[in-house]
């Protein structure tokens, strides 16, 4: 299954880090999403996306997604987040790097349409919460029983 992801999703370190290894370069291609703009969900350091006509964003198509890899992303997206098929929505049209438009499955905020917020930019996302955003999913790990006993 194909993931066209727009925010978090699109750093290696984060992405290994919710679906436990290293997608191939093969399976990555840049994208592009039209008529849609990227902006913080309010209160929070990540984006969702918004109608916006004559717009576009550059995302991350992940190819050949398994069913284990899309549980630990739902997982990862929470409540606030629900998978779609991009083909459901004229509103939306997603291209990949060769300019062929293609239905995707991607992640939409459930608040979407019921925002202003200001845009949120990548760059600026990976230097001021990438840091935190990978220690709440990597550490710190509890030890087992036996690991504990022996600390005692």
């Amino acid at each position: 299954m194909d993931l066209l992801v727009f925010g978090t999703l699109m750093d290696a370190d984060i992405l290994a880090a919710i679906l436990g290894r290293r997608l191939s370069p093969a399976h990555m291609e840049a994208a592009t999403i039209f008529d849609v703009r990227r902006v913080f969900v309010p209160r929070r350091p990540y984006p969702m996306l918004i109608r916006h006509p004559g717009t576009k964003i550059d995302g991350l198509l992940l190819r050949g997604l398994g069913l284990r890899d899309l549980a630990r992303l739902d997982r990862y997206e929470g409540q606030e987040y629900r998978r779609i098929r991009s083909a459901r929505t004229a509103a939306m049209t997603v291209r990949d790097r060769n300019a062929r438009t293609r239905p995707v499955w991607l992640y939409v905020h459930k608040m979407a349409e019921k925002t202003k917020s200001r845009d949120w930019h990548f760059t600026a996302w990976r230097s001021l919460h990438k840091t935190a955003t990978l220690a709440r999913l990597t550490g710190p790990r509890i030890p087992s029983a036996a690991a504990a006993a022996a600390l005692s």
